[in-house]
């Protein structure tokens, strides 16, 4: 991927965001995914169609906790979100950017759900 390609939507994230760590980018511009991040967005979209997303939904589950631990004033990323409607907006994204990396658009999510995440933990 080109740094264009990928700075462009990372640079709003982090706007979106706020303070981030530094983009850890090499000279061409990518940076390394694992795992399921590594597939492309065309590849979740099969898989999803085909019912077999568990894979996805569990690296998911980790992307999004990660960014729970490093965000400030971040408990939950998810809000009163569930699983199921974070899969059902990368169902959307992905279909419509299928060369994307998945691990791209788990960070485009992210930015999604920030605004209406949990800063803290909610009150028994």
């Amino acid at each position: 991927m080109t740094l264009a390609r990928l700075a462009g939507p990372w640079l709003l994230a982090a706007a979106v965001l706020g303070a981030l760590p530094a983009l850890a980018l090499d000279d061409d511009g990518d940076a390394s995914l694992y795992g399921q991040g590594a597939s492309n967005c065309a590849a979740y979209v099969a898989v999803r169609k085909g019912g077999k997303s568990a894979a996805y939904a569990e690296w998911l589950d980790g992307y999004l906790s990660a960014v729970n631990l490093v965000l400030p004033d971040t408990y939950d990323i998810m809000g009163a979100k569930d699983r199921e409607v974070a899969m059902a907006w990368l169902d959307r994204y992905c279909a419509g950017n299928p060369g994307d990396a998945f691990g791209f658009a788990a960070n485009r999510l992210a930015a999604f759900l920030y605004p209406n995440r949990h800063a803290s933990k909610p009150a028994p």
